[in-house]
Formats: structure tokens, sequence, C-alpha cells
């Protein structure tokens, strides 16, 4: 069943992030179409229902990461927005306690990687949360949970991998 912040964002997607036309792909490939998801994850309305879903799928999968990040440029507006969520939602049910954990167990941080170090600073490949070996979900190229370019969903995370 498509929810309605669902259906709300795949809506804002066909009208603010697909286009017709003749495209070149980052691969060389020629494609009629092209799927910019940043059009719709740097608007304010896709966002916040960006962030909506994202953590609708998390609960509707029973997945509690502590992150979730993915490559940097894609990812960064859906990472920062979901963890934004996340602490919002927490601050909200302060000082409750479910399940016997402390509602910061509900925090989703974020991370952002590069396909490279950097030659400055730590030279980290990873940044932000780095709790090394906790649970954390990778978000692919096109807004897609738990697929793309670190090899999928819920891999422990190592600011050195």
């Amino acid at each position: 069943m498509i929810t309605k912040p669902r259906q709300q964002l795949l809506s804002l997607l066909a009208e603010r992030s697909f286009r017709l036309g003749e495209f070149t792909l980052s691969s060389g490939a020629k494609s009629d179409y092209y799927i910019d998801c940043r059009a719709t994850t740097l608007h304010a309305e896709g966002a916040r229902l960006t962030a909506r879903v994202f953590i609708d799928e998390l609960l509707r999968r029973g997945w509690m990461p502590q992150a979730i990040g993915g490559l940097t440029l894609g990812a960064d507006p859906i990472v920062a927005v979901v963890a934004m969520l996340s602490a919002q939602q927490v601050q909200s049910r302060r000082p409750a306690q479910v399940a016997g954990k402390s509602v910061e167990a509900g925090l989703i941080h974020g991370f952002l990687g590069r396909k490279g170090g950097k030659n400055h600073g730590q030279g980290a490949r990873l940044e932000g949360f780095c709790g090394r070996g906790a649970p954390g979900g990778l978000g692919g190229g096109a807004g897609a949970l738990g697929s793309g370019a670190s090899g999928g969903a819920r891999r422990p995370l190592d600011r050195r991998a």
C-alpha cells in the first residue's frame, strides 16, 4: 500500500525531477529521460516528504540503524533531513522510555562517503557519524533505500572502509 507521504513524494519527483529529452549519463550511455532527485530533495516540501518516507520505510522493514548515509553529493540532503526528523521525533517523546531503552536509541545520525579519501584534514572517506561497527544504512544514487555504491543497507560502519 502506498502511503500518503510516499504518493506525495512520487508526485513531486515526477513534477520536479523527471525530464524527457536527450541526455548523456555519467557512464557515457544515452538516455531519453533523466531523473535528478536533487531537484526534489533540495525543495523544502520534497525534503520533508523524503525524510518522512525514509523513516517510514525503515520502520516498515523493522530496521533500527544508528545512522544512514551515502555518497556525497546526492545523499547529502537525504541524510540531513532524515537525521533532523529523527531528532524531532525523539524530542517529542522525551522523557519517555521505549521498550526499556532511552529514546535516544531512536536517533538516526548521518554520514557521507566519498569515492576516495581527502588530501587534507584526516583524509577520511567517511564524514559524520562513525560508530565503528554500528548498524547503518547506505542509500543509492537515485534515492534507493538499501542499494548503491557500497553494497547495500545495514552494513557496519568503519571510517577506514
